[in-house]
Order: structure tokens, then sequence, then C-alpha cells
């Protein structure tokens, strides 16, 4: 590691150590992705590290809610927000057909958008990121209330 990097991670794990989020969860599942080889073992594991994130209780619609809540707290540009929202569905939908007897692979070309496929390897590694991506947003933003109102980030209130 770089010096910059020794500092930026030191910084990290201090927040990490106050964040009030429950995301412990999410990063056993990280880690664990790290020590699988099957990409289909990796794809769950993330999923769990999602819903834990996004869908901490079990009220229904999860593939919506899932989809749509880490596309809206990642993404602020309404395409890539809709490629991630599709992406989540997309990857939401495997999970389930795998745990559930219905596939025990995973395709081999994955559709992210309209035209828009990615490998199977690829597209566990832009979940990997994408749930690396929420774990720091999550550590990091001290905006961050101890639990997510979604509302507030559908439907921000206009401070004009």
């Amino acid at each position: 590691m770089k010096k910059d990097e020794i500092e930026e991670f030191k910084d990290f794990s201090k927040k990490f150590q106050k964040s009030k989020l429950s995301i412990e969860v999410a990063v056993r599942r990280l880690n664990f992705v790290a020590q699988r080889a099957m990409l289909e073992d990796k794809l769950i594991d993330l999923m769990i590290g999602f819903e834990s994130l996004y869908v901490p209780d079990t009220q229904g619609e999860t593939t919506f809610r899932l989809s749509n809540n880490t596309a809206t707290f990642l993404e602020g540009e309404p395409t890539k927000r809709k490629e991630l929202y599709w992406i989540m569905r997309s990857a939401y939908s495997l999970r389930g057909k795998i745990v559930h007897g219905g596939e025990s692979t995973l395709p081999e070309q994955n559709k992210i958008s309209s035209g828009k496929f990615l490998s199977k390897r690829d597209f566990i590694d832009l979940l990997e990121q994408k749930l690396r991506d929420s774990i720091r947003r999550f550590v990091l933003d001290d905006k961050k209330p101890r639990k997510v109102h979604w509302e507030d980030i559908y439907w921000p209130e206009e401070n004009s």
C-alpha cells in the first residue's frame, strides 16, 4: 500500500468502528466472496450483502426494493440509475433461481441494459464493486442517518 492509501484506510477503519449502521453482514459476505471459487457462491454472498444494507426488513417486494434502493443510493444520473436498477433485478433473480433449485450455474452472458452484456465473471466483478461502493458510502457518508429513510432519498425536500 502507498502512504496515502494507508492513511485513507486508517480513516476508513476509524469511521467503520464508529459507524452505528448495521453493516457487519455486508462486510462479512464481501470477505466470503474473496474466498469462494464458484461464481454462483459469490453471487449468493453478494446478494446477501446487498440485502443486509438495502432491505434489512423482510416486508415483501424484495426484488423491487433491493434494486430501487441500491440504484437510488449509488447512482445520481438517471441513465446509470436505471441501468443499475436492472442489473440488481437480474442479479437477485439469478440468486433466487440458484438458491431455490431452478438453476445451478450463471449464464455465460448477462444482460445489463439494452444491447449490453457482461460475461459472468465481469457481472460478478461489477456486483462486487457495487457492494464495496455501498459499504464505503454507508460508512463514510457523515450525513447518513442511523437508519436509512428511503423516502428522503427518493423525494428530497427542496431547499430553494
